[in-house]
Formats: C-alpha cells, sequence, structure tokens
C-alpha cells in the first residue's frame, strides 16, 4: 500500500510526463491511469474529512497554485 503523499507524488509525475511533447509513454493508458490515480486521491480526501486525517491530505488544486 501506498500512503497519500507517494501517490499525489505519482499523480504529479504522470501528469508532468502527459504534458511532455515526445514522451514516449503517453497514450489511453496513461491518461487512464492518471484519471484513476486521481479519483482514488478524491475518494481518499472525502473518506477521511471526518475522521482526523484530512491534514494529511494534500489538495492537488491547492498544490498547482503554488
Amino acid at each position: 500500500m501506498l500512503t497519500t503523499r507517494q501517490k499525489q507524488l505519482i499523480l504529479a509525475i504522470l501528469q508532468k510526463e502527459n504534458k511532455r511533447l515526445f514522451s514516449r509513454y503517453k497514450g489511453k493508458l496513461l491518461e487512464q491511469t492518471i484519471s484513476d490515480l486521481g479519483q482514488m486521491l478524491r475518494n481518499e480526501r472525502l473518506n477521511s474529512d471526518n475522521r482526523g486525517f484530512a491534514n494529511n491530505v494534500i489538495h492537488l488544486m491547492d498544490r498547482k497554485k503554488q
């Protein structure tokens, strides 16, 4: 099992790779993996809101603003 921060790091790396113009990994599988991992993190955030774990989950949109 991966921690939330590890999942967020992996998602950030995959999104960066997807933006590269000449990436050899670009395609439906990469897009689906990004989508699935993003959904997994959103679900984790929703499920942890009222249990005291919300501070451990970083909002991906907050990270983009930095």
